[in-house]
């Protein structure tokens, strides 16, 4: 094995070891909360991606501008692209998130879960005792959360 710093030869020589399918952009997050509302405020839902072959990142700092009774999950969607459907759940992935403003203690961490084959996401507690995704109910008018996530297409 060799190393060098000039990307179209590190790969190997010959077109079909050159990367062809790069893209990045953005897209608009939208919420949805198992029982109640929580509203993105539509001044910041605007989220990023790059998509590097088979792989996509993506990541974003989003606002809620209003809340109601929300409890249950709170699933992200408008995600750009779909996520793959592998042997043995290979395509499951997990991120980080932060909250800012929440209007109830979080029993350890949050963290983003992505299954297989959707275009959502949701946002789940972790902590010594919980592993669920009843986390609707930390979320405020005001709150604010930024994620981080890759995962395959």
């Amino acid at each position: 094995f060799s190393s060098t710093n000039d990307p179209a030869q590190s790969a190997g020589s010959g077109t079909a070891n050159l990367l062809d399918d790069y893209e990045e952009g953005t897209w608009e997050a939208t919420s949805a909360a198992g029982s109640g509302t929580l509203t993105i405020n539509t001044a910041a839902n605007l989220c990023h991606y790059t998509k590097i072959g088979n792989l996509v990142t993506i990541g974003g700092h989003v606002g809620i501008s209003a809340e109601s009774s929300a409890s249950g999950s709170l699933v992200i969607s408008g995600l750009p692209f779909a996520g793959a459907n592998l042997s043995e759940e290979a395509g499951r992935v997990a991120g980080p998130v932060i909250l800012q403003g929440a209007s109830a203690q979080v029993d350890g961490y949050l963290g983003c879960f992505m299954g297989e084959g959707g275009a959502t996401f949701t946002v789940r507690e972790y902590g010594l005792t919980t592993v669920g995704s009843d986390v609707a109910d930390h979320f405020d008018t005001g709150s604010e959360f930024a994620f981080s996530l890759t995962y395959p297409t």
